[in-house]
């Protein structure tokens, strides 16, 4: 549903005179959302412009370097909360995600950028988001300047090739996590219900 809205903005955008290919601004889950798009085929003809995600759930070997040859994409930015603990949770927990949005994507067409300070959702703090978006801010500037020279405080490269978890250990993970909600998601109804 999600890439039929996509469809549907971007064909309102162009009928009113806007750039066929949004800008996008993707966080945690959403990263996830917007790779399942980006590898559906029934959705090739979407075509983006630059790419911002942060607190990232996407794999760090994700092919995004395929997309920018191919025009899909035109930049990839990857916004990295060096203090997020949600993260490198996600493959445990969500098939087929990844802690992009710690370790970094390896694809060298990419650019990763690192906050020391920042947690998994600090990016849309008030006052974090404003200093992101004002201009000369991080995210201002990458979706408005010329990105051949574009290297802002914080840029890396990862280090060590990611590999994910044994398929063993991310199925015990989210069993015990199916358990666990099974059991809490009833109790939190029977709470809700009676508290007055």
């Amino acid at each position: 549903r999600l890439g039929e809205r996509i469809r549907i903005a971007i064909k309102q955008a162009t009928d009113s005179g806007r750039p066929s290919r949004p800008d996008i601004i993707a966080h945690s889950f959403g990263t996830r959302l917007f790779s399942l798009i980006l590898n559906d085929p029934d959705f090739h003809d979407l075509a983006f412009g630059r790419v911002i995600t942060a607190g990232s759930i996407v794999r760090p070997d994700f092919d995004w370097r395929s997309l920018i040859a191919s025009g899909r994409v035109e930049a990839v930015m990857n916004h990295v909360g060096a203090k997020d603990s949600a993260v490198p949770l996600a493959q445990y927990t969500i098939p087929g995600a990844g802690p992009g949005g710690k370790e970094g994507y390896a694809c060298t067409s990419t650019l990763n950028v690192r906050n020391t300070g920042f947690g998994h959702s600090d990016f849309f703090v008030p006052s974090n988001l404003r200093a992101q978006i004002a201009d000369g801010g991080l995210w201002y500037s990458f979706l408005t300047k010329p990105l051949a020279h574009f290297k802002p405080a914080g840029t890396f490269v990862p280090e060590v090739r990611w590999q994910p978890a044994s398929r063993p250990t991310r199925g015990v993970a989210r069993v015990v996590l199916y358990v666990v909600f099974c059991i809490v998601g009833p109790l939190s109804w029977i709470r809700r219900r009676f508290d007055p």
